[in-house]
């Protein structure tokens, strides 16, 4: 019912659409489907703009999803910590509810990618982050200071409210303001 009303990502549509500009680099973790990336392609150019996601199940969708919208931006697979050690990835068949949290799902192993990595290689100036929870393994790295901005989803479903706690707690500490 959220993809087919309009409301799937609809929060993040509005914040992206203000906030980007034409010579952001955006750095998103967690594609779903690619409509965030698609936005982002089409506000800063597909040069400027790498997207990761860890369900192996979704890459020929993105694929497809970036062809049809005339896009075509850097796709990494793996889940993304601090470290960048591989993990098991709860798949869901609700594809918005995987996670490496075991919420339920066929457990996949999937490849590492780590976060302060990505940052040094890409240089972001705007993030997006909504990876089910997995945003906790975020919160012993540096983020870089070429970022400006920070879209998150907070799982507190998943985490509990010490865990989105922790996680705002780790963004003001290196400086960002919580809205």
């Amino acid at each position: 019912a959220t993809l087919y009303s309009g409301a799937y990502e609809e929060r993040e549509y509005e914040v992206l659409s203000a906030l980007l500009g034409s010579s952001d680099r955006v750095l998103e973790l967690g594609s779903g489907l690619g409509f965030i990336t698609v936005v982002c392609a089409r506000r800063c150019g597909s040069q400027s703009v790498t997207s990761v996601e860890a369900n192996p199940h979704l890459l020929s969708t993105l694929r497809t999803t970036f062809l049809c919208n005339g896009v075509s931006p850097q796709l990494v697979s793996g889940v993304v910590s601090a470290r960048g050690e591989a993990q098991t990835l709860f798949v869901s068949e609700n594809f918005w509810s995987s996670s490496t949290h075991d919420r339920g799902g066929q457990p996949t192993q999937v490849p590492g990618v780590a976060f302060e990595s990505l940052l040094e290689q890409y240089q972001p100036t705007v993030l997006v982050i909504d990876i089910e929870g997995g945003e906790m393994a975020l919160t012993t790295t540096t983020i870089a200071a070429s970022v400006r901005a920070i879209v998150i989803e907070l799982h507190a479903a998943v985490t509990g409210a010490e865990g989105a706690g922790q996680v705002r707690a780790w963004l003001a500490q290196q400086g960002f303001q919580i809205t």
